[in-house]
């Protein structure tokens, strides 16, 4: 979690603006006019509204309205304290919203990003930018930037805002553009709500189709493999040459040990990009499995051809006879070092 990692820091690190204060944000728990348990965050995030925070989830939890939603509207606040909220939002999966013209930037934005469903409607303020120390850009403040980067990662944060969170000052902010926003938006339960909060609506909001296949992708690489597979078979239709797609629900599969499911769709990703060599070995390790030596083993050998570093590729094979001695996969993997002649 990202609190143990600043925890040395955490009066010092803070983003741009926010050093710790003694205001605090005003929160308060309630109900959304459709009828969610929510708790509302508004102004800076200070001190010691972490534990403010999990003593109203830990109230309603008691009372048998756990909090479905987080409702944002601050400029940003202490790092340490957004990151205890976040951590609570991604692993209870509790959805964020960012309504009309209200505003999340810098650690506000950490809690956005941790939301199972998250949405922002495009007229909001939201900006992101580097950490900082004692009002200084220094290294330290750099290296928590990128802890930052590898929790945004985990948060399914698009590649390019966590590049903008990395290249902008920390006495500048990018603001997220409305594109940016419907990148981040997640979940198609959330309507763009005008200011009325409502959810549901007859015109329902719906992820771009591209966005909604890659969130898939990143669903399956943070683990949630049910949900990516599901948002994945989806699209499908939509991006039948995709070979990333197949990839995800190819590895997704095999995860779970649904070897046929997993070999279909590997064998369309390497099908339709065939200079991924990692899929060429996943789909290599399966038919090893089944017991196709033969398949496997060209496979592997498609696996080397197809790899940039091949000594790293040799070593690999020779590790999977040296690790699977007696088994279908080390006997694939001998049978393509000797076709290759490693």
């Amino acid at each position: 979690m990202l609190k143990s990692i600043i925890k040395t820091a955490v009066l010092t690190i803070c983003f741009f603006g926010f050093i710790e204060t003694s205001g605090a944000a005003r929160l308060k728990s309630g109900i959304t006019r459709d009828g969610t348990p929510c708790i509302t965050i508004s102004g800076e995030i200070g001190k010691n509204d972490d534990r403010q925070f999990l003593s109203l989830a830990g109230r309603m939890n008691q009372s048998g309205n756990p909090v479905s939603v987080v409702l944002l509207n601050s400029n940003g606040g202490n790092l340490d304290e957004a990151a205890t909220i976040a951590d609570y939002v991604y692993r209870h999966k509790v959805d964020t919203r960012v309504e009309g013209t209200k505003q999340c930037s810098s650690a506000c934005f950490l809690i956005f990003a941790a939301g199972y469903n998250r949405h922002a409607d495009t007229s909001a303020s939201m900006s992101v930018h580097r950490a900082m120390e004692r009002h200084r850009d220094t290294n330290r403040a750099r290296s928590i930037s990128l802890d930052l980067n590898d929790l945004y990662r985990q948060y399914g944060v698009p590649q390019n805002i966590r590049l903008a969170m990395l290249e902008t000052p920390p006495n500048r902010a990018y603001r997220l553009t409305p594109s940016d926003i419907r990148q981040m938006n997640r979940g198609s339960r959330y309507t763009e709500s005008s200011g009325t909060g409502t959810r549901g609506h007859s015109q329902e909001r719906h992820m771009q189709s591209s966005d909604r296949c890659q969130y898939g992708i990143d669903s399956v690489r943070n683990g949630r493999l049910d949900e990516g597979i599901k948002i994945l078979e989806s699209c499908k239709s939509k991006h039948p040459k995709n070979a990333e797609l197949y990839y995800s629900l190819g590895y997704a599969y095999a995860k779970l040990g649904k070897n046929d499911k997993a070999k279909k769709n590997l064998r369309k990703s390497v099908e339709i990009n065939p200079d991924r060599p990692v899929a060429w070995k996943n789909l290599a390790e399966i038919l090893a499995i089944e017991g196709d030596v033969d398949n496997a083993a060209d496979c592997f050998v498609y696996y080397w051809e197809y790899s940039s570093d091949k000594n790293a590729a040799k070593d690999k094979l020779y590790s999977i006879v040296k690790e699977n001695r007696g088994t279908k996969r080390a006997q694939a993997a001998a049978v393509a070092i000797g076709t290759l002649n490693l």
